[in-house]
């Protein structure tokens, strides 16, 4: 709440003295000594101070109001939204040489979500999946369990088992 009204002290400051610099912007153009400032460029910098004004009071109107945030999931919508039109989500899950249980849960909690499957597109960006000694590549440990961990997830909800006790599909001592 304090953030709140402190914002909305900001805003009522930020407008009057938006509005205090408008009004000296246009005595100053009016001014005797600025006769080529008045007649040329002036016209154009107070528009453009004024929209710049204008722009800045709308935006900052929403941190005024109280936004309205739901969530809801698209099976749920009335009328009803027909699932061949939702959208393909895709994810992309970064892994680089961390245990093969960190990146687990999260595709485990990927593929468990309440989305269908074919709707889905998974990601995995591992860049190291390989070592290079003496410039031949070979697939390094990490980069093997992380392989038969996907193999063995896959393979399960291929089946039909969904994704749950994974874990013990596969020999990976990484996983708890």
């Amino acid at each position: 709440a304090k953030y709140n009204w402190s914002m909305r002290f900001l805003i009522a400051a930020h407008f009057i003295t938006g509005l205090v610099y408008i009004v000296w912007l246009t005595m100053e153009m009016m001014s005797p000594s600025t006769k080529v400032f008045m007649y040329l460029i002036g016209p154009m910098f107070l528009v453009a101070e004024g929209l710049s004004f204008v722009t800045r009071v709308v935006c900052f109107v929403q941190y005024f109001t109280k936004q309205q945030k739901a969530i809801c999931p698209l099976y749920k919508l009335e009328p009803a939204f027909p699932e061949s039109e939702w959208p393909v989500v895709q994810f992309c899950v970064t892994h680089y040489r961390e245990p093969v249980h960190e990146t687990y849960q999260t595709l485990k909690n990927l593929i468990d979500m309440d989305y269908p499957m074919h709707k889905l597109e998974i990601n995995i960006l591992d860049d190291g999946f390989f070592d290079c000694k003496n410039g031949v590549y070979s697939v390094s440990r990490v980069g093997q369990e992380m392989t038969d961990m996907i193999r063995a997830l896959v393979s399960r909800i291929a089946r039909g088992h969904g994704s749950a006790h994974v874990e013990n599909a596969y020999d990976c001592p990484s996983i708890h």
